[in-house]
């Protein structure tokens, strides 16, 4: 038997068709902050408030959280995060029920968010057999909330249930899309420099993108000693020279490199294992950074909110982290070579200044004569020789040299050739004798693959020959 339409009363009607028209508007959002905002704007037409909130679940840490709030002070918003069982939400959550708390002076459990609150309705958000958070009512006026508002409310939660769902694993694909657009630009960021104060500055440039930190810190591992050394630390957007060093264990930032595991702590003054370097921070996460499967370092996060840091943002670090180590490893192998390029560029100036000094400038002016030497090598040293030796009797010894090869073991060759000549020359040998003592000495004292080819003759001004 059909019902008499003119039985169903006005109110039943307005009942079945706010049901209706609520259900479409939520169910066409995917946007989560536009849709919790519909969801409190067709909340207060069936229930006019001064206080909505609703609450989501931090599975993790068995927690209810605000994701939504009107007529809540800013630092409640911010702060408030309530266990599940505590409260009129958290009974909500943890009993799967509407509670109605008709004056929440008497309500042992109660916690106060908002001031001159009398009466409160907490409808819990179940989607698949799953509390997802909590739609929450306060007015201040006491037994407020009527029961055909709870009703109504009631069956209304399945669907804010899924299509809060909905719009946060469409909130979570759209983050990742963006995130993997934003990694590859970094990627492509951190490819173009191999300078690691210019390439830490653009890492630290890119976190500030998608997490609006107090403080970013970079420490890397020097494994000798075990330590952790603060590499690069942003404070307030201004950099900061920071001494702090750290054992590897130690604080936060040192378990987090011991146990090769991010650590993200809502609120820091709770957990002993922090140190109170900046004492505004109160809230921090920290990411390993491993390179084939080795910890080099910790990128450091802090925060002045309490339980700033979110899942997302220990993915985001921790999916950046890899790329991050990568790079610094990158840098520092390049920063090495550079250092040792400049260090040997150095000691060569030197080795060639010393070469020079080693070969006179100018002969000495020998009469009926013109004289000149130049000495240009291929490289920055060379294995070509001469010297010119003069004897008290006028005589002049000269010598013409070339080592085999280039570089600074032709010029050591030729150097050490160079003074065995010298030091044979002083009992003014017949040039064959000196060269048969020259090739003794140097075959008593062998280099592998070095051998020089060496004139040596005595010019005689009596006779010019």
């Amino acid at each position: 038997m059909k019902p008499d339409p003119a039985a169903i009363s006005p109110e039943a009607t307005r009942f079945v068709s706010t049901l209706v028209e609520i259900n479409h508007e939520i169910t066409s959002i995917l946007d989560l902050d536009e849709l919790l905002q519909k969801i409190a704007e067709l909340t207060n037409r069936i229930v006019p408030f001064d206080a909505f909130a609703i609450f989501l679940v931090d599975y993790e840490k068995q927690e209810l959280y605000l994701r939504f709030a009107i007529g809540h002070p800013p630092d409640v918003v911010k702060n408030l995060r309530i266990k599940i069982g505590n409260g009129v939400t958290g009974t909500a959550a943890m009993e799967r029920r509407i509670v109605v708390v008709d004056d929440v002076r008497t309500y042992p459990r109660y916690i106060e968010a908002v001031k001159n609150i009398r009466s409160e309705l907490a409808v819990p958000l179940i989607s698949q057999n799953r509390v997802v958070g909590v739609l929450d009512i306060q007015s201040p006026e006491p037994r407020y909330f009527r029961e055909d508002q709870s009703r109504l409310l009631s069956l209304l939660a399945s669907q804010i249930a899924i299509a809060i769902e909905n719009a946060r694993v469409y909130e979570s694909e759209r983050r990742n899309r963006e995130l993997l657009a934003l990694l590859y630009d970094i990627s492509l960021d951190m490819g173009s420099t191999l300078q690691v104060d210019e390439l830490v500055h653009k890492i630290a440039a890119a976190v500030k993108q998608k997490i609006d930190y107090h403080t970013f810190s970079i420490f890397l591992i020097e494994e000798k000693q075990g330590l952790l050394r603060p590499t690069f630390v942003i404070r307030s957007n201004k950099r900061e020279n920071q001494k702090l060093v750290l054992p590897v264990g130690t604080g936060l930032i040192g378990t987090a490199a011991k146990l090769n595991t991010p650590l993200r702590i809502g609120d820091v003054t709770q957990d002993s294992r922090y140190l109170n370097v900046h004492t505004e921070t109160r809230s921090e996460l920290v990411v390993p950074l491993t390179s084939k499967g080795r910890v080099v370092g910790v990128v450091d996060l802090e925060s002045t909110q309490v339980n700033y840091f979110t899942e997302y943002h220990e993915r985001f670090l921790m999916t950046l982290a890899s790329r991050i180590a990568s790079a610094l490893v990158n840098a520092e192998l390049y920063e090495r070579v550079a250092d040792n390029e400049r260090r040997m560029a150095r000691e060569m100036k030197i080795a060639r200044e010393i070469q020079r000094q080693l070969m006179p400038d100018e002969f000495p002016p020998i009469p009926a004569l013109e004289t000149a030497v130049l000495f240009k090598p291929v490289a920055q040293l060379g294995g070509d020789l001469y010297d010119w030796i003069q004897f008290d009797d006028g005589r002049l010894a000269i010598v013409l040299g070339d080592v085999a090869g280039k570089g600074a073991p032709a010029a050591l060759y030729g150097a050490l050739a160079s003074g065995v000549i010298r030091t044979r020359a002083g009992r003014k040998y017949p040039p064959g004798q000196m060269l048969e003592l020259v090739n003794k000495t140097l075959f008593q004292r062998p280099v592998e693959g070095q051998y020089i080819a060496v004139t040596y003759s005595i010019y005689e001004p009596k006779t010019r020959i």
